[in-house]
């Protein structure tokens, strides 16, 4: 059968990885058409997930030698401070408002980035070892390109000083934003 001749679902592919606590689908067709109504499901599952957010991979394996990502978050979801030892990590904002704060050494706020397609970042690389965390400020997708292969021990390394998760108020509190 040629490629793309068979339609196929990819969204009973769904995979449970613990990176971020988010649920993780692999995408398993050759080619990988993200219509409006792919992304709007797509975004639906986010907001049915205790996370508040998914990882749409376009590669098909955590083995594989790139890592592209489609990630929904919903407003306010939290993603514990990390970095990344031996990774870059590249995101373009599609959709939304992202908040990445990046930290010194000692876990300390060091810089706030607004990441969004109308105004402020619209792309952001981040070489490896640099300590951050990405709070999405509304409901946002954000594409991001990472090095693999994924190895769960060792490619993301978390700041003990700040909780694995967080209630939404709580997130709000913790970016200073009151509602």
């Amino acid at each position: 059968m040629m490629y793309g001749m068979e339609r196929k679902t990819d969204m009973s592919l769904i995979n449970d990885m613990n990176s971020y606590k988010a649920k993780v689908i692999f995408n398993k067709l050759p080619i990988a058409e993200l219509t409006q109504e792919k992304l709007d499901e797509l975004e639906q599952l986010a907001k049915d997930e205790p996370s508040g957010n998914i990882k749409y991979c376009l590669h098909e394996h955590s083995e594989d030698a790139l890592h592209e990502m489609l990630n929904f978050y919903t407003a306010y979801s939290y993603c514990q401070p990390h970095y990344h030892p031996d990774k870059v990590e590249t995101k373009i904002i599609l959709k939304g408002e992202l908040l990445t704060i990046i930290y010194d050494e000692n876990g300390e706020e060091k810089q706030r980035i607004i990441m969004s397609p109308s105004q402020g970042a619209r792309i952001l690389h981040l070489k490896e070892g640099i300590i951050h965390t990405d709070i999405p400020l509304t409901d946002c997708i954000f594409w991001e390109l990472k090095t693999g292969p994924f190895d769960k021990e060792r490619d993301n390394v978390f700041l003990d000083r700040y909780p694995t998760m967080m209630a939404k108020e709580d997130v709000r509190n913790f970016v200073g934003v009151s509602r």
